[in-house]
C-alpha cells in the first residue's frame, strides 16, 4: 500500500510513520512515550536521505505528533538537508491512547482480563479501554488536525510524522474502511506513502459516538 516519493504527482500529503522503537516482549505501546531504537533511528536517516533531493524540497512545512518517537523521527529526516523548513507539533496525532493496557502484553491483557479483550475484538472502532479511548475517538481528533492543517497550508505538499493507529485512521477515511477492519492494514516501522489533498473527498468514516 506505501508508494515511493516517485508516485506523487499532485500537491497534498506525505505520511510516514517513525522508525522502530525496542520493545522486545512486544508490550501494547499506545501513546506511551518511548524513544526510537537504534534500528529505528538507521530507518529514519535512511529515509531521510532518500527523500533529501525529491521531496524534501517540495515540502511546506512539516507537522509532528508531539511524543519522541516521531519528534525525533522529524530531526533525522532533516538530517544533514540544507533545507529549512517549518516544523509544527501537533498532539492531535499521538497514538491511540489504551489507558491501563499501555505497557502489558496481548497475552496478559487476555489472562486478567478476558471479557474485556473479547469485547475490544468484537468492536475494535468503538472499544474504550480503561482510562483509554477507541479508534473512533483517535480518527475523530486525527481527521480534524489534518483538516486545519491543510487550511492553513491551501498549497503545495505537507510531511505528516506520526503514529500507526493515526495513519490507519486516515488510509481507513482515503478507502472507506471500516475502523473495525483498520489492523487489517499494513504499515511498516519508517514507511512512507502520498494521499492526494482532497484525499477524503466522496470518502465515508464513521466518526460518531
Amino acid at each position: 500500500m506505501p508508494k515511493s516519493p516517485q508516485a506523487a504527482q499532485t500537491s497534498g500529503l506525505w505520511l510516514v510513520r517513525h522508525g522502530s522503537l525496542n520493545n522486545p516482549t512486544h508490550s501494547m505501546i499506545g501513546a506511551s512515550d518511548l524513544p526510537l531504537s537504534d534500528l529505528g533511528r538507521t530507518q529514519m536517516r535512511n529515509l531521510g536521505r532518500e527523500i533529501r533531493t525529491s521531496l524534501l524540497p517540495t515540502l511546506k512545512a512539516i507537522v509532528t505528533s508531539d511524543l519522541s518517537r516521531c519528534l525525533e523521527s522529524t530531526k533525522l529526516l532533516l538530517e544533514n538537508s540544507p533545507q529549512t523548513l517549518p516544523i509544527h507539533v501537533e498532539p492531535r496525532l499521538r497514538e491511540i491512547s489504551l489507558g491501563r493496557w499501555e505497557g502489558l502484553t496481548k497475552s496478559f491483557i487476555k489472562q486478567k482480563w478476558p471479557r474485556d479483550w473479547l469485547l475490544r475484538g468484537q468492536a475494535l472502532a468503538s472499544y474504550v479501554p480503561d482510562n483509554g479511548e477507541s479508534f473512533r475517538m483517535l480518527a475523530r481528533r486525527a481527521v480534524a488536525a489534518i483538516d486545519d492543517w491543510l487550511r492553513q497550508y491551501p498549497e503545495g505538499y505537507l510531511l505528516i510524522v506520526t503514529h500507526a493507529g493515526v495513519l490507519r485512521c486516515l488510509l481507513a477515511r482515503h478507502l472507506s474502511l471500516p475502523l473495525d477492519d483498520i489492523l487489517h492494514i499494513p504499515l511498516d516501522y519508517a514507511s512512507i506513502f502520498y494521499l492526494p489533498r482532497h484525499f477524503a473527498d466522496h470518502a465515508h468514516l464513521d466518526l460518531g459516538n
